[in-house]
């Protein structure tokens, strides 16, 4: 479950894919209000990432062929172009927008029973299809590239399981995530780019000890593995989300499990430019199990915003926000 967000200014959050139908949120920075998302013919789709340029210019993807943009007020249904007639989408787009005329959407089809990946451009009217990429989409329980960052419209890093992808402007490149070590292959879920060539991207590990929090730094030619740290006495940690609103801070979220695995709860770490420190999340009640799957600082990097889920023995998932610090 991901939730993708890049804003600048207003916050808007979105229901995680396969729970239909769709939910969207506004945060005005003083609570919370539901916005009517829109219809695909008969549905209407679960929102699963989104991204905002501005207030007023955010784009989300959903599990169809197609994505719905917001204008300040409405959504609307802008679809996505198949790569081929006989293409068939595996997975929702992570989406990332520059400006509210430049968004790459990364996709995975399965064409003649190859997984291909298939990154598109909005250029404030239509989608169009930038390349088709053999190979990139690199499998983990069926899921592929896992999110991108365009810091620029003529840059952007699309990262996932085993793998990452820069784009130029023009050419898209292979660029393999270092290894943690031991071969273990690195699961990087979330990115943010400051700027071309300077970007930090997290996820997880297997170690033989269960998995544990991994964080990158790309420079532009070079993968740098960083000191992501686990929660004392935690069974697994995975970070699925991470906003930079310089490349000396940094705020990445996700969950870790309790000794026993039967527990999970929040997890939030802050990079400072040379380490990563755990920071102090908030749980309801009684929570079993409890995720912030993104985050997302504006500019003055006073205020973070991390959004998730979290269920309990008498609630079975809900949505989750956490402000930091409190507003």
């Amino acid at each position: 479950m991901h939730l993708r967000e890049q804003l600048r200014g207003g916050r808007i959050g979105v229901q995680p894919a396969g729970r239909p139908p769709g939910l969207s949120e506004i945060w005005n920075g003083g609570a919370w209000r539901i916005q009517q998302t829109a219809t695909f013919g008969r549905t209407r789709p679960a929102l699963d990432q989104v991204s905002c340029a501005t207030a007023t210019s955010c784009m989300a993807t959903t599990g169809l062929i197609a994505t719905e943009l917001w204008n300040g007020s409405t959504w609307a249904v802008k679809k996505l172009i198949k790569p081929t007639a006989n293409g068939t989408r595996l997975r929702a787009a992570p989406i990332s927008c520059a400006s509210s005329a430049n968004c790459i959407a990364f996709g995975s089809y399965s064409i003649n029973g190859k997984c291909i990946g298939v990154p598109e451009r909005w250029d404030a009217s239509t989608w169009a299809v930038l390349d088709t990429l053999p190979g990139v989409c690199a499998t983990r329980e069926g899921t592929g590239v896992q999110a991108i960052s365009c810091p620029t419209v003529s840059s952007c890093l699309a990262v996932g399981y085993g793998v990452a992808e820069s784009w130029n402007g023009q050419t898209w490149t292979s660029e393999p995530p270092a290894s943690p070590g031991a071969a273990a292959t690195p699961f990087l879920a979330g990115v943010s780019c400051t700027a071309p060539g300077n970007c930090t991207a997290v996820g997880t590990y297997n170690t033989a000890t269960g998995d544990a929090a991994l964080a990158e730094h790309w420079d532009g030619s070079t993968w740098t593995i960083q000191s992501a740290r686990n929660k004392m006495g935690s069974s697994r940690d995975e970070l699925e989300g991470v906003s930079c609103a310089s490349a000396a801070n940094c705020v990445a979220t996700g969950t870790y499990y309790s000794s026993s695995g039967q527990v999970r709860k929040t997890l939030a770490e802050h990079w400072n430019g040379s380490t990563w420190t755990i920071q102090i999340t908030l749980n309801p009640t009684s929570t079993t199990e409890a995720e912030l799957t993104e985050v997302s600082c504006p500019a003055s990097a006073t205020t973070c915003m991390a959004a998730g889920f979290y269920a309990t023995p008498t609630i079975n998932i809900s949505l989750l926000a956490e402000v930091s610090p409190a507003e």
